[in-house]
């Protein structure tokens, strides 16, 4: 943890690097100096996961508090619960701060008459342990100061931006592959902020906030990145479209299972499997198998009821792709939702992201680590959509 603060003149500081995580990935034949791991920690073991954990849970890297004049260059963080906080009364000046798989990335609680200026800042708003809600930027409750942030970029699909202080928040010049923007309370300014889905998915604003964008939302899809192929809907009705039964798929496998299976019952589609590895177990089988290419409108849709809460945050579909790679990530409910246990949700997932891949395989996988257990959901209605209008 570096703290500034207490600074009534001007102040730099540069080249920070808080990276201490490579200490575990020496080579094997070198020495290494490993201890104990909390018995909380999920990894169950000494080794990468288990000091990321800590650092995520514990970690504030860079803290600035009533500072008058300071100059930041060149500061970056591997996992930690703040990447870069300003508290108290700031003149700020930010240019190249990166912060990787972390709670959030800048976290803003000012007074008045605070301003930060930023450019060049990359986050990555990540699964954290610290008990915080995740998000790139995050404006605290308390936060009345103003911010200012050009050229910034996120990936990683956890919300872009919280607002929920009194003050001023402005954006020039973002991208963003990450969640939505959340504005509760306080004032944001977006002016070519651009996301990988569509506006009115990527900006959630309560009465209490004020909002203003200036070309901001989806990205501009170039024509070259365009399909040359037309769309091709797909429907797995499975009371009368059988999917494909206990088929491993190609692309996703298996590791560490026992039983599983993936069959029709009672005109669903059921699957069942043991996770059996306390490392990492997965299973993907193959429901589906064709080429359905994607537009930026085309959609996955599907009906799904997990038998219960773990389930619901690990059965889940894929897609896998001509070029041999694969969707892995597939969100399809607002951030801070997950599917409800024992019930049936629609789910509809945007796949502009994948725009001018073709689609070969549809999987339903159950992936995870450090979880053992028997994961089991129902799915049906499958279906890839690309809405009539907006066809070539």
């Amino acid at each position: 943890m570096l703290v500034v603060g207490n600074s009534s003149r001007r102040g730099w500081l540069e080249e920070t690097l808080f990276n201490p995580h490579y200490s575990q990935r020496l080579a094997f034949n070198l020495p290494h100096v490993n201890g104990k791991p909390p018995a909380e920690c999920p990894s169950g073991g000494v080794n990468i996961p288990v000091q990321s954990w800590n650092m995520r849970r514990r970690l504030e890297a860079h803290v600035f508090t009533d500072c008058a004049d300071e100059r930041i260059r060149g500061t970056f963080v591997f996992a930690a619960k703040d990447g870069m906080a300003f508290r108290g009364k700031n003149r700020a000046t930010v240019v190249m701060h990166g912060a990787d798989t972390i709670a959030r990335g800048v976290e803003l609680e000012q007074d008045e008459g605070s301003r930060v200026d930023a450019a060049l800042v990359q986050v990555t708003p990540y699964e954290t342990a610290s008990g915080k809600e995740s998000a790139g930027f995050h404006f605290a409750p308390g936060d009345k100061g103003t911010a200012v942030f050009r050229a910034s970029q996120l990936w990683v699909p956890k919300p872009s931006v919280i607002a929920e202080g009194k003050g001023l928040g402005v954006f020039e010049m973002a991208n963003s592959l990450s969640g939505p923007i959340i504005a509760r309370t306080g004032r944001l300014e977006l002016e070519d902020f651009r996301f990988s889905s569509s506006l009115e998915e990527c900006i959630l604003k309560d009465p209490a906030a004020k909002l203003r964008a200036v070309r901001t939302g989806e990205f501009p899809m170039p024509e070259s990145l365009l399909p040359k192929a037309p769309p091709v809907d797909v429907t797995i009705d499975c009371g009368a479209n059988r999917p494909i039964e206990n088929t491993v798929a190609r692309w996703g496998g298996v590791r560490g299972q026992g039983d599983w299976c993936c069959r029709v019952e009672g005109g669903e589609l059921l699957f069942r499997a043991e996770l059996k590895d306390p490392k990492y177990a997965f299973v993907y089988a193959d429901i589906w198998k064709g080429e359905s290419p994607v537009w930026p409108t085309t959609r996955l849709k599907y009906r799904m009821k997990p038998t219960d809460e773990k389930s619901a945050g690990t059965v889940t579909l894929d897609l896998a792709f001509s070029d041999k790679t694969q969707a892995r990530i597939l969100r399809g409910l607002p951030v801070g939702k997950s599917l409800p246990p024992g019930e049936w949700t629609d789910v509809s997932i945007p796949l502009r992201f994948y725009t001018g891949k073709t689609i070969v395989r549809i999987m339903v996988r159950a992936d995870r680590r450090f979880a053992p257990g028997t994961y089991e959901a129902r799915l049906d209605d499958i279906r890839i959509v690309t809405p009539p209008q907006n066809r070539p």
